[in-house]
């Protein structure tokens, strides 16, 4: 049977122990660091499209605890525990001051990271984050995505889960189900279920309007125009929220901007990031 561990990564594959776990993290490029935050469950080949296209900044991408190849405590996974466990990464690492940027919940984590320590980053990139999050969905997404119902997925339901993120199904999405519907029969299977229940039910739970509004900005929001998951709704409200936000949403797109339209989402990337580094040349 196949776990986590027994995936290929394309890439160079380094190990690291931070915080009592034991995790895989990537790097490609050179040049000013970008730290990639991958979606609740989705470990680091979430940006495998965006590190197949040229930069010229040197990106990193880590499986964060519980998804992934990284160990599966049983922890909280609440937010407050990936904002820690990142502090200790980053400066594991060694990494100063990188671009952050984060997909969904990762977007909420990079969020929290950065408010909590506003000189830890360069600049900030939200990408389809979750937020006014409607009632129903609160309350009936933990319902069917509980640590059970995850634990006995049938293929049928990571394909209609899948969809939910794409406006369009891509070619790599039935890799994606065939991959996960083979590690649903991985010795670890059970762990990760229990790691993915208690990350969606935090990430509804929490409100990411008020730390978005102790960002001082700039703030780039990127968004799918057709995103079923955190519908482009919601982008107003948010952006709203913080002092100096531009927003870039893009046509036929749903919730997985990385990879589903990884070209323009890197373009926007790099507009904003090349903006944020000759505004700190020129003060310096």
């Amino acid at each position: 049977m196949t776990g986590f561990r027994d995936i290929p990564y394309p890439f160079e594959e380094n190990w690291i122990s931070v915080g009592g776990v034991r995790t895989c993290w990537v790097e490609e490029g050179d040049g000013v660091p970008v730290l990639l935050l991958c979606p609740a469950g989705r470990g680091l080949l979430h940006y495998r499209e965006l590190f197949g296209l040229r930069s010229r900044r040197r990106f990193i991408a880590v499986d964060l605890p519980g998804w992934g190849k990284a160990d599966k405590p049983d922890v909280s996974y609440n937010q407050d525990y990936y904002v820690d466990w990142l502090r200790q990464f980053v400066d594991a690492l060694g990494v100063d001051r990188p671009h952050l940027v984060g997909n969904s919940m990762g977007g909420q984590l990079a969020a929290r990271l950065l408010a909590a320590d506003p000189s830890c980053a360069r600049s900030l990139s939200l990408i389809a984050i979750p937020g006014n999050i409607a009632w129903w969905r609160r309350f009936l997404m933990p319902l069917f995505l509980s640590q059970r119902t995850i634990r006995n997925m049938r293929p049928w339901q990571f394909r209609r889960a899948m969809r939910q993120n794409f406006y369009r199904w891509p070619a790599r999405a039935e890799e994606i189900v065939a991959k996960g519907v083979e590690l649903s029969r991985g010795p670890d299977w059970p762990d990760y279920a229990r790691c993915l229940a208690r990350c969606l039910r935090t990430a509804l739970a929490q409100d990411i309007a008020p730390v978005l509004a102790r960002l001082g900005g700039p703030v780039l929001f990127i968004w799918g125009k057709q995103d079923r998951v955190c519908p482009v709704a919601a982008l107003p409200a948010l952006a709203a929220r913080v002092a100096d936000a531009r927003s870039c949403v893009l046509e036929e797109c749903g919730h997985f901007p990385p990879v589903e339209r990884p070209r323009p989402t890197l373009d926007a990337l790099e507009h904003f990031w090349g903006k944020q580094e000759s505004r700190a040349a020129a003060r310096d």
